[in-house]
């Protein structure tokens, strides 16, 4: 006889909330001269970012798990409001906070300059190149931020000991990124068109900017308390969790993740590039796009 095998667990939380505000300030120049078959342009952007983000994207209160495991028999079944009556919480997890003002600054500066040729009535070339400068973010104080090293597992705290308030990583020279296009009139009903572009940009969730120096320690706890064993439990209601690993951070500024505490990195990982790690001091590094286009 067929036997079915079904599986369930239970969870409480409660709605999280996030207070964010972000701004950024702007300077933009451009200039255009025209020269017999030749169209020049360019010019500058210069910005400047801010952003303090008091995360909750887990429950400040704690978010509970109870797994159908802890009360399953031996051949299997268990129910996750079952687990919940007795009380065993399967897992759990909670954002805990001392400072609210942590925030993030960022400076970006881009230039540009390209040429419209035309080479002959039917044919056209656009070509130029733009210069991207992201520059390492900062944060807004000491203590404000951690940067965790994904190679020794230590968390740089800005403000303390060496590391400064960029979290000592080191700003990229060579985000170039070249454009080209190409219009070539085949008959007075058709036309050729070709491209080719990169570009660059800050990413999302603190892929250079934000959420990964001021959503770590010593800023915030991301509390994640996990169990050896599906049927085991982490804590029992009657009891509670244990209290936020907040940390003293020493005078070095460094010291090591704590057990049960989540945290965001800084990495370079695959066709998301961030930042470059295993070296010190670390280096940006911008999320890249190439794109070609034809169309007649």
């Amino acid at each position: 006889m067929a036997r079915r095998a079904t599986s369930s667990s239970s969870a409480i939380s409660a709605v999280a909330r996030c207070w964010k505000n972000e701004q950024q300030f702007q300077w933009v120049t451009n200039w255009t001269n025209t020269a017999g078959n030749h169209s020049f342009k360019w010019g500058a952007d210069f910005r400047y970012a801010q952003n303090l983000r008091v995360a909750s994207a887990d429950s400040r209160t704690g978010s509970f798990v109870f797994f159908n495991s802890r009360t399953q028999g031996p051949t299997g079944g268990g129910l996750g409001l079952a687990t919940f009556l007795l009380g065993d919480v399967s897992s759990f997890s909670r954002f805990a906070s001392k400072i609210s003002d942590a925030g993030e600054r960022q400076k970006r500066w881009f230039f540009y300059g390209q040429d419209t040729f035309r080479v002959t009535r039917k044919l056209i070339l656009n070509y130029g190149l733009r210069w991207e400068i992201y520059f390492p973010q900062s944060v807004t104080g000491k203590g404000a931020g951690g940067w965790l090293d994904l190679g020794t597992g230590l968390v740089n705290v800005a403000g303390f000991g060496d590391v400064n308030l960029q979290g000592n990583v080191k700003n990229n020279f060579t985000n170039f990124a070249p454009r080209l296009g190409i219009a070539y009139e085949a008959t007075p009903k058709t036309v050729i068109r070709m491209g080719y572009g990169r570009s660059f940009d800050i990413g999302v969730f603190g892929s250079i900017f934000g959420h990964t120096a001021t959503q770590n320690l010593p800023v915030l706890v991301a509390q994640q308390v996990s169990p050896p064993l599906n049927t085991a439990n982490v804590f029992t209601l009657s009891h509670g969790p244990t209290a936020p690993p907040f940390i003293t951070v020493p005078s070095s500024g460094q010291f090591m993740l704590p057990n049960q505490v989540r945290a965001s990195a800084l990495h370079e990982s695959s066709g998301y590039p961030q930042w470059t790690l295993g070296t010190s001091p670390y280096n940006t590094k911008s999320p890249r796009r190439c794109r070609w286009q034809w169309a007649m």
